[in-house]
């Protein structure tokens, strides 16, 4: 059940910001309204299943072909809320997923993520997986030993379901490998690969999802643009090179990455959307797709860095428009003692979307995100609520 919030010191009006963007190459004014005050739509104290149950992604939506709305939160154990409609949700606690700790970094099976799903029928639904290999939490993996939080890589796989997203599985290792990018986490590195897909779009005879790269060596940061002809053939997906869908992702275990700067993907638009890596939209009153994520840009008015939750646009899911703010709020890293908690993870859901994805928007949409909760000594803690704001856009 959804519920208004009563806790956090996070206030949000109804605000109306005035953006001027690219887009194209034409300049296109855009207006955002937040137009009603921010719900609860997961309370982690009163409706957590145990105390690792928290909205670790971006949260995604869909009906099945037995017309339930389902709101899925990727966990390492991941959950979905379901029920007749998105404003009366029942948590469910038995997972739809749960990673298998397989401590083998080839198989890319140790902590996973079900991080975005399509399906067009709402029986038969195909997923991206976001895995995380900890090396630092496995004996004699990673040089500088336990607890230093080195030697982490990341990687996409795939996962169906054949029965309306009540359960889903996926393919041995490594049949399972969608996607990484290099080197193989041989050295003692922070991380390395992969992270996070968006949700699969459709454009045209494509599939494409959007990822956050870790970048080392030859890999620049930024985000990975991905596509496939096929969703249900986890092969099949292919990486922006730079001019075309030209790289074909290898799994650095069964396969070389020699020479290294063939198997990098290109980053797509980085000076105007850095990482962001979300989710993905198309809004039928823009005309365009649309990229969400957190970021930072800098404002010359108050001469100061502006973090928040921003979008950008397009027309072909891999030249982006400059970020617009879409909602200022504190991130992990610069949340202020005493000041607003603050959030990760934006998504947009268009709760009236009569796609079963719910991702072919119109100018009213639902803002999803993160909340975390901090203690009286200013630590993060495992206390992370989702909540949403309806939000409403203008050309």
């Amino acid at each position: 059940m959804v519920i208004r919030s009563i806790r956090g010191t996070l206030v949000l009006m109804s605000t109306v910001l005035a953006v001027l963007g690219a887009v194209s190459g034409s300049a296109r004014a855009v207006s955002v309204t937040i137009t009603g005050p921010q719900e609860t739509v997961f309370d982690w104290t009163t409706q957590r299943c145990d105390d690792s149950d928290i909205p670790d992604g971006p949260v995604y939506a869909l009906r099945d072909s037995l017309g339930r709305a389902q709101l899925i939160m990727p966990s390492y154990a991941t959950r979905r809320m379901i029920g007749p409609d998105f404003d009366h949700l029942t948590r469910d606690c038995t997972p739809i997923f749960t990673s298998l700790v397989d401590p083998n970094p080839a198989h890319y099976s140790y902590l996973q993520y079900l991080n975005g799903t399509y399906t067009e029928n709402g029986h038969d639904i195909y997923a991206l997986l976001h895995d995380e290999w900890h090396g630092w939490e496995i004996p004699g993996a990673c040089p500088a030993g336990p607890g230093k939080r080195r030697c982490g890589v990341g990687g996409i796989t795939f996962a169906v379901s054949h029965n309306n997203g009540d359960s889903y599985s996926q393919p041995a290792p490594p049949d399972n490998f969608v996607a990484t990018v290099p080197p193989r986490p041989t050295v003692d590195d922070g991380r390395t690969g992969l992270f996070q897909p968006t949700a699969p779009v459709k454009l045209g005879n494509y599939f494409y999802s959007i990822a956050l790269i870790g970048a080392v060596g030859d890999q620049d940061a930024g985000a990975c643009a991905l596509r496939t002809r096929d969703v249900t053939d986890p092969a099949s997906w292919r990486g922006w090179d730079g001019t075309g869908f030209g790289v074909h992702f290898r799994n650095p275990y069964y396969e070389s990455l020699r020479p290294a700067i063939v198997n990098t993907c290109e980053p797509i638009s980085y000076e105007n959307i850095l990482a962001m890596t979300r989710s993905v939209t198309f809004n039928t009153v823009l005309n365009k797709f649309v990229l969400t994520g957190s970021a930072v840009k800098f404002d010359p008015a108050s001469s100061q860095n502006i973090y928040g939750f921003y979008f950008s646009l397009s027309d072909d899911l891999v030249h982006w428009s400059m970020r617009q703010l879409l909602m200022q709020i504190p991130s992990a890293t610069s949340h202020v003692c005493g000041g607003p908690d603050s959030g990760s993870y934006p998504a947009l859901i268009d709760p009236d979307a009569t796609d079963p994805n719910l991702r072919i928007t119109d100018d009213t949409v639902d803002l999803y995100y993160s909340v975390q909760h901090y203690n009286a000594a200013c630590q993060i803690t495992q206390d992370v609520d989702l909540v949403r704001v309806p939000i409403q856009f203008s050309p």
